[in-house]
């Protein structure tokens, strides 16, 4: 369902910060109703980064819906994939060092010159466009970086907490002390 965020947001129409409360008022109560199923185990480390992970997921959130409202979803959100997707990977392999064979680095490096080629036959205008348009898609690509900048992070603090999913989405332990690995 997270794919289709975006053309939903753009339906029910708003401001960028009336977008962003119903987004977040959403996830908000989503967790209450998981509290009943689920009752967290609090750590000072678990609500550090879960706290620092919802600033950046909140910046990079409201700079995407904006870049929304600049240059049009159909132009946004593949650039913005691209974007995260580069982002991403950049971390797993110079922070996280997950790439070690050779291998790793051919299929991995095809594989970004992919996504920069798309990202860029994404963003590239005709020399006709008018100065109007070219300059709302420079103005939505700053944006986007932004918004890139705040994806990226709210993605690779989990990791660089050494949380794991469950810990992030559902931070449980059932009655022996054990971790839960779902409902």
């Amino acid at each position: 369902m997270w794919g289709i965020q975006p053309l939903i947001l753009q339906t029910i129409g708003g401001k960028t910060s009336n977008q962003q409360m119903g987004m977040s008022l959403g996830a908000l109560i989503f967790s209450i109703g998981v509290l009943f199923f689920h009752q967290p185990v609090w750590s000072w480390h678990l609500i550090l980064a879960s706290f620092v992970c919802g600033l950046a997921w909140a910046f990079g959130q409201i700079t995407q819906i904006e870049s929304f409202h600049i240059i049009g979803v159909s132009a946004a959100m593949p650039i913005s994939t691209g974007m995260q997707l580069i982002g991403v990977t950049l971390f797993g392999i110079f922070y996280f060092h997950e790439w070690t064979s050779t291998m790793d680095y051919v299929y991995g490096i095809s594989a970004l010159i992919v996504i920069i080629l798309g990202v860029f036959f994404t963003a590239y205008r005709e020399k006709g466009d008018n100065s109007g348009k070219q300059g709302a898609m420079q103005r939505g690509l700053f944006v986007l970086v932004l918004s890139t900048i705040g994806q990226v992070t709210y993605n690779v603090i989990p990791r660089m907490a050494d949380l794991n999913g469950w810990d992030v989405l559902f931070p449980a332990r059932n009655r022996y002390g054990n971790r839960c690995n779902g409902f």
